[in-house]
């Protein structure tokens, strides 16, 4: 009997399970097997090779030699379609992500097949106190061995921040945007109108959200990591305190695609609050640092977020899917 941890989307979802399935194989004593396909269905979206890229991060020899790995098995292979899994040998445990599904230590030790997480950062265990949970899932990440030239990268960039109270500031929003216009369009196609926005609008957060948060706190400077580009000139971020564009000095650095992105963890992990919409890579930040992430998600009046579509990706009152999404907006979100 062995536990498997599966998740094939990107980076950030990958390590919360790598970090959360090595605690509970601690918790459980039943031995651990990760399972990091090739990014083939994600190469194009996310800019990674299309290869295994678990080395990349990590020294190969330290890993295997890891607590995370302490009595268990590293494995790069993938598991297949759910049919192709051999249900008589793993029972598959789905977890949502904003479920909090309990789980009973004696009960996983007795199965009598292996069993197969998805998400396993979301389960709540039965008998172990929340804190103590995620405290060791940072423990299991924090100890994994970086390769040395992130580290040294590292350091660096830390030398170029400024000093004083850091807050990191997530911001995800040009694919978010792409996405519910697609979405909308799709949707409108199929069914006349607008079925449901809640996913963009819990994970797209207006300006005005970020600039709020700012101003009711006191910070010495901005650690700023975005996808999108002068993110820090349009989200009007500088005229409120300093501002670091993290992502592009990351950027310019001598590293993997990859590799970047597990940097602006580690640094975004530095800030003294790390906020953010729902994200993965914010999320992984705040259980490497140890620190309750910042949510902005789902704030702010229907009037805001549209105001911010309309300043900042032309979604004027003519635009074509406007009525449809404003519709669902009004519809969806509740209005605090």
């Amino acid at each position: 009997m062995q536990i498997h941890v599966f998740r094939p989307d990107l980076l950030g979802a990958r390590l919360l399970n790598l970090a959360y399935g090595s605690a509970l194989s601690e918790l459980s004593g039943l031995p651990f097997q990760l399972h990091w396909p090739p990014f083939h269905k994600f190469a194009d979206q996310s800019g990674y090779k299309k290869g295994n890229n678990l080395y990349d991060l990590f020294d190969s020899h330290g890993l295997a030699q890891s607590a995370a790995f302490a009595g268990g098995i590293l494995d790069l292979g993938s598991f297949q379609e759910q049919e192709d899994w051999g249900q008589d040998l793993i029972h598959l445990v789905k977890v949502r992500r904003r479920e909090k599904r309990a789980l009973h230590i004696d009960d996983l030790r007795g199965a009598d097949r292996d069993v197969i997480f998805s998400h396993v950062s979301s389960l709540r265990i039965d008998g172990i106190d929340e804190g103590a949970w995620h405290a060791l899932a940072r423990l299991k990440l924090q100890s994994l061995p970086s390769r040395a030239q992130i580290g040294e990268a590292e350091a660096a960039v830390i030398d170029q921040l400024p000093g004083g109270r850091l807050v990191a500031i997530h911001i995800r929003r040009g694919d978010i945007v792409r996405d519910v216009l697609r979405q909308t369009e799709e949707s409108i196609a199929a069914n006349g109108h607008l079925k449901a926005v809640s996913n963009f609008m819990m994970r797209y957060v207006p300006f005005e959200s970020y600039r709020g948060f700012l101003r009711d706190n006191a910070f010495d400077a901005a650690m700023v990591f975005s996808d999108e580009e002068g993110i820090i000139e349009t989200s009007g971020l500088r005229y409120l305190l300093p501002v670091m564009d993290v992502t592009s000095i990351v950027a310019g650095l001598s590293l993997t695609k990859i590799q970047k992105d597990f940097l602006e963890v580690k640094l975004m992990a530095r800030g003294a609050e790390i906020i953010a919409s729902q994200s993965r890579f914010p999320q992984l930040a705040s259980v490497y640092a140890g620190r309750s992430l910042v949510d902005l998600s789902g704030r702010g009046s229907v009037d805001i977020f549209l105001q911010d579509l309309e300043r900042h990706y032309g979604f004027a009152a003519d635009h074509p899917v406007r009525p449809a999404l404003e519709a669902a907006l009004r519809r969806d979100l509740v209005e605090s």
